[in-house]
């Protein structure tokens, strides 16, 4: 679940990745005709190699940057009806 940025509510995401790594020697030469396909990601084999932050990384890159639902109502459209608008006093001053 992630939070909707129009209403603030729940929004359902389901997450399903399928990333392919190629895993390069350090310092090796990596060949032109793999860089221009986009199906395989490579990535230098290290000994340290953190396999957990990786996989965080694909799961974040996949989240959208701001969920919303795709019809929802902005809690300052009900709000509207509550009074003025603040911007409501700058408008008349820039009309005189």
């Amino acid at each position: 679940m992630l939070c909707c940025q129009r209403c603030l509510g729940g929004v359902k995401f389901p997450l399903a990745i399928r990333s392919r790594l190629q895993l390069m020697a350090p310092g090796e030469d990596w060949p032109d005709d793999d860089l221009e396909d986009d199906s395989v990601d490579a990535i230098t084999a290290e000994a340290d190699l953190m396999v957990q932050s990786l996989v965080e990384d694909e799961v974040l890159l996949a989240l959208p940057i701001a969920p919303r639902h795709e019809e929802c109502e902005s809690p300052l459209a009900s709000a509207s009806g509550h009074g003025a608008s603040p911007f409501a006093a700058l408008a008349d001053l820039k009309k005189h």
